[in-house]
């Protein structure tokens, strides 16, 4: 958990302890009453993991780095005098290959 995340934890808490009001926690949290509300539907159901932020627990898009250094041959050997744009159009039409541009800040390695 991180600090932010604790200190909604401590403020959720004792508003459901009842020591203080929707109104002082959304002012402590320096977020409306609304998301108190919600935080604290999150909190009843999950406890400490309903706070926690759902996108940390998604892994990040990865790729599988054989392709890529594959893609990145096919660029360097047949289109090496292609701007990324159209390097990643033909690599599109060419070899139905679209995650080229994921790869374009890399070109400048070529």
């Amino acid at each position: 958990m991180s600090t932010k995340e604790r200190a909604r934890l401590k403020v959720i808490e004792a508003l459901e302890q009842g020591w203080i009001g929707r109104k002082e926690a959304a002012l402590k949290l320096g977020i409306s009453e609304r998301q108190i509300t919600r935080l604290r539907q999150c909190y009843k159901q999950n406890r400490d993991q309903g706070l926690i932020k759902k996108q940390r627990a998604q892994a990040p898009r990865t790729y599988d780095l054989s392709k890529k250094e594959e893609i990145l041959d096919l660029v360097r050997q047949l289109y090496f005098d292609f701007g990324p744009t159209f390097a990643a159009e033909k690599l599109l039409t060419e070899h139905q290959e679209s995650r080229f541009c994921v790869y374009t800040s890399q070109m400048d390695d070529c």
